[in-house]
């Protein structure tokens, strides 16, 4: 059977060799080396059930528990019967524009696929319509895509000549008109970027359309798409829009490329017509797939959001949404007040002052971000589902973390700071999810203390090195020797020194990290996909309050060797006295929300009172 798929997977690519330039030829066997996977999965009965950690480089050394959770399905979008479009596999559009006459054109395996209403049910084929009975595309294939996928807005690249320009304005000019292509209107996007819109058809590109190549091309595509849905009875639906990101290869041989998707306002969602990898979506990903149907409408109603919010002019806001979006603030509000633990991503602050826009919005495109941003919240913590997240805290995965030997052994050297800085970030990168919220509230407490410890540390040094001075504890004219003392005041001075240049470093470092969350985001998953997980980081984080102890402790040993070595038997008396007294309120410090033995002595005294009492009437009778 696995021989069987490895033919089927490779036969197209001999019928790519020499068609292509080196660069496209290689991304279409990378293609076809991802259904190679696939296939392998399928036919070892893994089909749909790849965990993540054989998608990541190294693993997922992070995870040392399992769950019944710990597989992700390769979910396929079941068909929306209110629209009329056939589900199509784009691959095989490319396999029946790419085949010879009379050869058979290899279909795509649907092992992979589950039924979305019953998640839990063994994977089977996904009913698709014969290759026949579609129009043929043009020789560069259409390609379903998404809007979080659409690059061309923000890596387009493009630059101008650094030159004078000089322009010289007729008479009486008081229209400036871009020359838009005919039934094309350029729009401009409040953030600056140009894209285009074509009202009759709701079809809307950030393509250069003023452009007669580019416009050529887009409407090559157009015209493939609208005989496509005339052959098969697809209605154009007013309510849905077409997105279109054309991407040109610059050289002769190479093909362009188009991504599409529709967008239906009706049912405020996306959908393609061919099928669609949800792993390709980044949400999707990092959650190690979608668990359900109502999983899937959740990310796609987000992905739908964005796209208002990158063409805005097709969508107006209407007083019914901006009350739907208030009402989801003041819940928001109520639930950060009510929780210390929510899973919310803003702070209460952040909240109130979304509400304040909200009250005065009166049709603002920023009303889209919004609810884009609630409706990925609902995707991260699997809302609707019976595993649904509630507190920020827990991992719907069942991830127990286990501590390795060296932290065992490095945290009662480091006065156990690496296990509460452990705890803290595993707190808030629950699940490899980052909570903005609580990750803000981490990084000025880190600051805070990392200040106050840098603070401390100088205070420290300072008095080591005036310590250092003192003519009892220099031996300076013995170049050979020293004094017990003066090593430990050296120890004191260095180690408060690295106190305060590990404090400095890592409270620069911090500074950068609160602003940029994605930056923040991947490095603490790259720290968390290493070997030792996030314990390498929390042990990184104690370095200041460890080396500001050790070097207090040093600053103690030397004191006190100056002191017992330079004094009479009764100041040696009180300073040992002296000394024991604050080294029992040290210890007692570590145990805290445990019973002392303070509070053990009047207990053991009483029961010794009762015993003496009782016994002499037990031993009577």
């Amino acid at each position: 059977m696995l021989s069987a798929h490895c033919i089927q997977a490779l036969k197209p690519l001999v019928r790519l060799v020499g068609r292509y330039p080196p660069a496209k030829f290689i991304s279409r066997i990378v293609a076809w080396v991802r259904n190679l996977r696939r296939w392998v999965f399928a036919s070892d009965g893994l089909a749909g059930c790849a965990t993540r950690s054989s998608m990541l480089s190294g693993g997922t050394p992070g995870y040392h528990g399992s769950s019944p959770m710990s597989c992700a399905p390769q979910v396929t979008l079941p068909h929306d019967h209110d629209h009329t479009e056939p589900s199509v596999l784009a691959h095989d559009i490319i396999d029946r524009d790419e085949a010879q006459p009379g050869e058979q054109t290899p279909s795509r395996e649907a092992a992979e696929t589950v039924n979305t209403q019953n998640p839990s049910s063994p994977p089977g084929p996904t009913p698709t319509t014969s290759p026949s009975s579609f129009p043929s595309y043009p020789s560069s294939a259409l390609s379903p895509t998404a809007p979080e996928l659409l690059v061309q807005r923000y890596h387009r690249g493009g630059t101008i000549t650094k030159t004078d320009v000089k322009v010289t304005l007729e008479p009486h000019t008081r229209s400036f008109t871009r020359d838009d292509p005919p039934g094309w209107a350029g729009h401009v996007h409040p953030e600056g970027a140009l894209y285009y819109a074509h009202d009759s058809m709701n079809i809307f590109t950030d393509c250069p359309m003023h452009e007669k190549s580019t416009f050529e091309i887009v409407m090559k595509f157009i015209h493939a798409i609208q005989e496509f849905r005339s052959a098969n009875g697809i209605l154009p639906d007013p309510k849905v829009d077409l997105v279109l990101e054309v991407t040109i290869d610059d050289s002769e041989q190479g093909p362009s490329t188009c991504g599409y998707y529709l967008a239906d306002h009706d049912k405020r969602t996306i959908f393609w017509y061919h099928s669609f990898a949800m792993e390709r979506l980044p949400r999707c990903y990092e959650v190690y797939g979608p668990r359900s149907s109502n999983h899937i409408q959740i990310e796609l109603t987000a992905q739908y959001w964005f796209h208002c919010s990158q063409f805005s002019d097709n969508l107006p806001v209407t007083p019914e949404l901006v009350c739907e979006l208030r009402d989801t603030v003041l819940y928001n509000i109520t639930d950060s007040l009510d929780s210390q633990t929510t899973t919310l991503p803003h702070s209460v602050d952040d909240l109130m002052k979304m509400l304040t826009v909200i009250e005065s919005l009166k049709g603002n495109l920023s009303i889209f971000d919004s609810v884009n941003c609630a409706e990925y919240h609902k995707f991260y913590n699997f809302h609707g589902e019976t595993f649904a997240r509630l507190d920020r805290r827990t991992s719907v995965f069942g991830h127990v973390s286990a501590r390795s030997i060296l932290l065992r052994i490095l945290t009662p050297i480091l006065f156990n700071a690496p296990s509460s800085h452990l705890r803290t970030l595993e707190e808030v990168y629950v699940d490899e999810v980052l909570n903005l919220s609580s990750w803000c509230r981490v990084v000025d407490t880190l600051s805070l203390e990392w200040q106050e410890h840098i603070l401390f540390a100088t205070v420290l040094m300072n008095a080591g090195i005036a310590f250092l001075a003192i003519p009892t504890v220099d031996n300076g004219q013995n170049t050979f020797t020293r004094s017990t003392g003066q090593i430990a005041g050296y120890i004191s001075v260095i180690a408060s020194l690295g106190s305060v240049i590990v404090g400095l470093i890592l409270l620069h470092k911090n500074r950068t990290r609160k602003t940029d969350l994605d930056a923040m985001a991947s490095f603490l998953g790259s720290h968390f996909h290493a070997y030792f997980g996030l314990e390498t980081l929390a042990l990184l984080y104690s370095l200041p309050f460890a080396l500001l102890m050790w070097g207090t402790i040093a600053f103690l040993i030397a004191f006190l060797v100056m002191c017992l070595q330079s004094s009479d038997a009764s100041a040696r008396a009180l300073v040992a006295c002296s000394t024991a007294v604050v080294m029992f309120g040290v210890l007692w410090c570590f145990q805290p929300g445990q019973i002392s033995v303070l509070q053990r002595i009047p207990r053991g005294l009483g029961a010794l009172w009762i015993w003496n009492r009782v016994s002499p009437i037990i031993g009577a009778v």
